[in-house]
């Protein structure tokens, strides 16, 4: 005798999708995609748990000529056709040039995750320009080029060690560069 097993239809998976836009997108583009991410959810009759915005990042490698992004991360609750719908539309999006979905959790009883409204509304998104170029910890510890008003400051003496040594008395510590006057080869 065969037992039929029913999941209950309040039931869901849990995803989360970080997309990434172009950098230099104005607030009412990011505005556009963000309510189209949001009503793809609620179409598809997902529920959205958190919204989050991370700002213009640097990006890990050069993306259709872009280096730096706004990532914004989503995380709600679905089906897999919301999933599909959802990286559709985002394909869709020139503004979009990075988008990634990952399941969290595989069987979520819906009733019981508790949303907090704050927190899944999409904020207005205010990036300072791009030509405001914040110090990057490379350019802080001084692997990058530094600007030259401090480059210019150096003196020549500062950084000659060997000065004090006697012309009588020069060493050559490299033994490819010994002079063999004798002729010998080694």
């Amino acid at each position: 005798m065969a037992v039929m097993t029913t999941t209950p239809s309040n039931r869901a998976r849990e995803y989360e999708t970080i997309f990434i836009l172009r950098s230099d997108i104005d607030p009412d583009t990011a505005e556009r995609v963000a309510t189209r991410v949001s009503e793809v959810i609620e179409r598809e009759k997902g529920k959205l748990l958190k919204v989050e915005n991370w700002g213009r990042r640097k990006l890990a490698y050069q993306i259709n000529r872009h280096k730096r992004g706004v990532y914004t991360y989503v995380k709600y609750l679905g089906g897999g056709s919301l999933v599909k719908e959802l990286e559709r539309n985002l394909r869709l999006l020139d503004s979009v040039i990075r988008h990634q979905t990952v399941l969290v959790r595989s069987d979520v009883v819906v009733d019981t995750i508790a949303i907090d409204p704050e927190e899944t509304k999409f904020t207005r998104l205010e990036l300072p320009s791009e030509d405001e170029k914040d110090d990057s910890k490379e350019r802080l510890l001084g692997f990058v080029d530094a600007p030259e008003e401090r480059r210019a400051s150096r003196r020549d003496g500062d950084y000659d060690d060997y000065e004090d040594m006697d012309a009588d008395n020069d060493v050559n510590l490299n033994p490819d560069l010994v002079d063999n006057s004798d002729g010998e080869d080694k």
